[in-house]
């Protein structure tokens, strides 16, 4: 057993394998029983930093947090439920196996519920930010570069799923389509996944990599979407 304020979500290096949360409380970020408390006789986790002294517009608050670690297990990325439009990474230190203060790469701390693409803090969110994952782009291994997965985030205020490359510029991926027929962007409609698809809050979004497909938990229309790489 891990005692602590209201757990979250869980996280695991897939190199080290070592465990770590969030807790509610603060969005405290923990290592799963690092500590051996002496006069308890049992092991306990560890604290080792609060998400919200990093959020400025959460400080002294508790916040619902999900993060998403990285396939390397180099750094993780942290989504927040409650005025979250934004995209805040750790990264891993491998000498002390614990991931490091998190600082902002993408969105804005001051401005959310808004949409705009661009590089790093120029991009906006919605303040809904649940769920994401990461994906591999076989451009990326063919170019050399060192990081070759691109993170797909749900947006869900934003009705729509977008993509984050390693270098943090933010584009659509799927949804918001035909803006100019009715002036909305959201509903349900089907087809090319940035000219004609429409989604209703999409809450979640992951990939199988053996039928390259994207499949998308959209939340009110109450369906499982799904995007077939061609």
């Amino acid at each position: 057993y891990s005692y602590g304020p209201s757990a979250y979500t869980i996280a695991i290096n897939p190199k080290d394998h070592c465990k770590f949360f969030v807790s509610w409380l603060r969005g405290g970020f923990y290592k799963l029983r690092d500590h051996y408390n002496e006069a308890a006789q049992r092991w306990e986790s560890r604290h080792l930093f609060d998400l919200n002294t990093v959020i400025t517009n959460r400080a002294g608050q508790s916040l619902r947090a999900n993060c998403v670690v990285h396939p390397s297990g180099d750094y993780l990325y942290y989504l927040c439920e409650i005025d979250g439009g934004y995209l805040v990474r750790s990264d891993y230190n491998y000498e002390t196996h614990e991931y490091g203060v998190p600082y902002l790469v993408a969105g804005s701390f001051s401005e959310w519920n808004a949409y705009a693409e661009g590089v790093g803090i120029s991009a906006r969110f919605s303040s809904g930010l649940v769920n994401g994952c990461f994906v591999k782009n076989d451009d990326y291994v063919n170019q050399g570069k060192s990081d070759y997965y691109d993170f797909y985030l749900a947006d869900v205020g934003n009705h729509c799923i977008r993509r984050i490359t390693p270098d943090g510029a933010t584009s659509l991926f799927a949804g918001r389509s035909n803006q100019n027929v009715d002036g909305r962007v959201f509903g349900y409609i089907d087809g090319d996944p940035t000219q004609e698809a429409r989604f209703y809050g999409p809450s979640a979004v992951c990939y199988d990599n053996e039928s390259h497909t994207f499949y998308v938990f959209d939340y009110w229309n109450a369906a499982v979407r799904t995007i077939m790489e061609e």
